[in-house]
């Protein structure tokens, strides 16, 4: 990296040219830093009166001023942590958006195209577009006409299968899906990015847990989830809004990030519609990576759909004659050889990687807990839709469900949990729900296990014996593939002379 103070360059800086040449008081006004690094990062530092540093950084086209001043120490350290590679060095202070106005037409809001969306809908229109070349007519043959067969589309010898053509067209299918899902959110983002902008403040800024249900006729899921509220003045009104990003789910892994990002009372740029100020949002850029990640996902769909059709067409008869599997185990039913026994190691792996993770946890240390939250969720689960009103009450299954929520402290800092068994969910009769409350009843001091590495991740019981159920049917599996094979006895697919 490349550091620049009051005009006397130092290329290559390291951490030692930092703890020389910043002091802990800033000389005066003039005094100008600027540590310039790769891919259009760079942060720049200017002394006040005081004594104290105004900080600011930019990344590509983006800019942002750090909301409060800082002393030599804290300036020290945050350059220390740049240039050691640390990506969090942005969490030491809190920042705001730099507007940029366009001097052209100062009446009207910033406008700016997200070119990352942009990306994403342009590569995913040209993906549909490749299938569609490839796949359309191999299924316009399976599906129309024998005279309208479009025979110069000939499928290829590896994978000429009905089989094959099914799991391509549905393919098929799940990327066009895909791109109209990119699509819409595409449209979305550029939308926001013409809405005006205000200053606002946030109001609101907690971890929460919340049952959420990702789909019709599932169980409810307790899941940890940011609260964030700010409040800005639009059209003269001060109004209120809870939407923080564009996204639809945001992962338990960022709620920790996100409460740092948004502290109480920490001024904020609200972007909203100026023509519905209540839609708005703290963030209207795509999330990081998404581009890299769709393209990974699009790699391993196409690596995947390829072998199974290649499978499902002859391959897997190829696959046993290259091995001589025949001549070796003259006996096989090898169809099913092959299915009984992946079912049965990804069973036998499942159960390994349970009994792993809770031989970790029984090693995790104790801290004391209070519930503060004990009662029974009711839900219904596998419903579906009929003619009449009886007989889609009968189509409902009545679940119970025992929430207990306890709070315990760590190292001084409080957390929150509603796990009673390790990262499981627990549901079933009301008898047994009314079994858990009684267990944990409101105010009642609990023995909380948590995880020293993320103490956000407890439980109240630990060495569940449920999943020993996948080790008995993989064990059984593993044993009918044998018995297929032929090594085990002789097989039952072969019949007796």
């Amino acid at each position: 990296m490349r550091l620049e103070i009051n005009g006397r360059v130092i290329d290559a800086s390291k951490e030692a040219d930092v703890s020389i040449q910043i002091p802990d008081r800033a000389p005066g006004a003039a005094w100008r830093l600027k540590l310039t690094g790769d891919k259009a990062l760079s942060i720049e530092a200017a002394g006040r009166a005081d004594g104290r540093f105004d900080v600011s950084h930019a990344a590509g086209r983006k800019a942002y001023d750090a909301s409060a001043p800082i002393d030599g120490h804290g300036l020290r350290a945050l350059l220390r942590r740049c240039l050691e590679g640390d990506k969090t060095w942005r969490n030491q202070l809190q920042w705001r958006r730099r507007q940029v106005v366009d001097q052209r037409r100062p009446s009207a809001p910033p406008v700016r195209t997200d070119s990352r969306w942009k990306t994403v809908a342009g590569n995913t229109a040209l993906g549909v577009l490749a299938t569609a070349l490839i796949a359309g007519p191999y299924l316009w043959n399976w599906l129309s006409l024998p005279r309208l067969r479009l025979d110069s589309f000939p499928m290829p010898t590896a994978f000429d299968s009905i089989p094959a053509r099914l799991i391509l067209g549905f393919f098929t299918l799940c990327v066009l899906v895909f791109a109209i899902a990119a699509g819409v959110k595409s449209w979305e983002v550029r939308k926001a990015a013409r809405w005006s902008i205000a200053n606002g403040r946030i109001v609101r800024s907690e971890q929460a847990i919340e049952l959420v249900r990702r789909g019709h006729g599932e169980m409810p899921v307790n899941t940890r989830v940011a609260k964030i509220a700010y409040e800005f003045e639009a059209g003269g009104r001060t109004l209120r809004g809870t939407r923080f990003t564009l996204g639809e789910i945001t992962p338990e892994s960022e709620v920790a990030g996100i409460l740092a990002r948004y502290p109480l009372n920490a001024p904020v740029d609200v972007y909203y519609d100026p023509e519905n100020p209540a839609e708005c949002t703290l963030e209207r850029d795509p999330p990081e990576g998404i581009l890299k990640g769709c393209l990974i996902l699009l790699a391993y769909g196409i690596v995947g759909v390829l072998g199974l059709m290649w499978l499902v067409s002859g391959g897997a008869r190829q696959l046993a004659d290259m091995l001589s599997l025949s001549d070796r185990l003259p006996g096989a039913f090898l169809p099913v050889v092959g299915m009984a026994g992946f079912a049965g190691l990804f069973l036998l792996g499942f159960f390994l990687a349970i009994e792993m993770r809770q031989r970790r946890a029984r090693q995790w240390p104790k801290t004391t807990g209070e519930v503060v939250l004990s009662t029974i969720h009711e839900y219904y689960q596998g419903s579906y839709r009929t003619e009449t009103p009886i007989s889609v009450a009968r189509s409902k299954r009545r679940g119970y469900m025992p929430i207990v929520e306890y709070t315990y402290k760590v190292m001084g800092r409080p957390y929150s949990s509603r796990h009673i068994q390790i990262e499981s969910q627990t549901a079933g009769s009301r008898s047994y729900a009314e079994s858990v409350i009684a267990r944990y009843g409101k105010g009642q001091v609990v023995t909380v296990h948590y995880n020293p590495e993320q103490p956000s991740q407890a439980a109240l019981e630990l060495g569940g014996r449920l999943h020993y159920v996948l080790l008995v049917l993989g064990a059984l599996l593993m044993l009918f593939a044998l018995n297929a094979a032929g090594i085990l006895g002789d097989s039952i697919f072969v019949p007796r002379r």
